[in-house]
């Protein structure tokens, strides 16, 4: 139930597509095995194939027209990096669905929450919504889950500095116990105030109570303290964007990325692990001035960058020469999310 700010970059999942006139769908490129089914087909499977099953679903179970497809798609999205791969593909299904057989009419709201049922449902992925959100909507967007599902668009949030995207080379597809593992440890603070979610808990209350480390243990306490913490610096940066306020922005992304290392302890799968956590300080080290930071839900993945201009060509280029060409990738705020033309 908190709140986030995300962007949509310049790193897509394209395709090609015609209505098949028929029932059944037929998915292939994009770097995943071909996916047929028909689209009453919605026995619970995972891979890709789960996940297009899953957001057609979805959108079938809310009253859109669905209809059979042929696809063929392509992306230069890093999978399994923590980019957004899986959101963005679910993204492409939902547009699809939306072009050919209902007029363009499908809502963002309706597109985030089929891709998200497709996680939760057959991917047994306990995600929440903010890849599927971002990506629907597009920009840079400052998102509320509060209340159900509110977003506001903004202005580009660091137009005087340059996003740096660097992958470990560890994927975190395998890693759903350690993502659901953050829920539970959340929901047990939640529960012990007396609340399902910790947006229902004042800040004020958990921050006073001296027995809730010892009621729910220390891992579960500072997962909360993150997210609480982090809520707050949702709206420090939100209003520091709007006063274009940039170098407040990247202190507040410092601190975000700090309390991800330490309170909701995401930055490693397993004791000793430091493929990101060595990134990070690696690039602190190199420019004092950028912000680093363990990207999306962690443990493995990428970290993001966002480096000043005058510094980021020598940036890139030590990075490269660390990590390798194909691990570093230069990125830059794209305005729009889904689309069909």
């Amino acid at each position: 139930g908190g709140s986030v700010i995300g962007c949509t970059v310049n790193i897509d999942i394209a395709a090609a597509f015609d209505a098949s006139g028929n029932d059944k769908i037929t998915i292939c490129g994009g770097g995943f095995r071909s996916i047929v089914f028909r689209v009453n087909d919605e026995k619970v499977c995972g891979g890709s194939l789960g996940l297009a099953k899953g957001v057609v679903t979805y959108l079938k179970k809310c009253g859109y027209k669905v209809g059979g497809f042929n696809a063929v798609f392509t992306s230069d999205v890093p999978t399994g990096a923590g980019v957004s791969s899986s959101a963005a593909f679910e993204l492409a299904i939902a547009e699809i669905i939306s072009c050919l057989y209902n007029g363009g009419t499908v809502t963002v709201k309706d597109k985030a929450e089929a891709g998200k049922f497709a996680e939760n449902v057959y991917f047994n992925k306990p995600c929440g919504l903010l890849d599927q959100s971002v990506i629907a909507v597009g920009g840079a967007v400052m998102m509320d889950f509060s209340s159900g599902f509110d977003f506001r668009k903004s202005v580009d949030p660091l137009p005087s500095y340059k996003f740096v995207l660097i992958n470990s080379g560890k994927s975190h597809s395998s890693l759903n116990g350690l993502y659901a593992q953050v829920t539970d440890d959340m929901k047990a603070v939640a529960t012990y105030f007396g609340a399902q979610r910790l947006i229902e808990v004042p800040s004020e209350r958990f921050f006073a109570d001296t027995q809730v480390e010892k009621i729910v243990g220390s891992r579960a306490y500072a997962r909360a303290r993150h997210f609480f913490n982090e809520c707050r610096r949702v709206s420090e940066a939100e209003n520091a964007i709007k006063t274009g306020n940039q170098r407040k922005v990247v202190e507040l992304l410092n601190q975000s990325g700090e309390s991800s290392r330490y309170d909701l302890k995401n930055c490693a799968a397993f004791d000793g692990d430091d493929s990101i956590t060595g990134i990070i300080d690696f690039a602190k080290s190199i420019c004092p001035a950028c912000a680093a930071r363990v990207h999306g839900g962690g443990f493995a993945g990428t970290v993001l960058c966002v480096v000043p201009k005058g510094s980021f060509d020598d940036f890139v280029s030590e990075c490269r020469a660390k990590y390798g060409n194909k691990h570093v990738l230069t990125l830059s705020v794209r305005n729009v999310g889904t689309m069909a033309f």
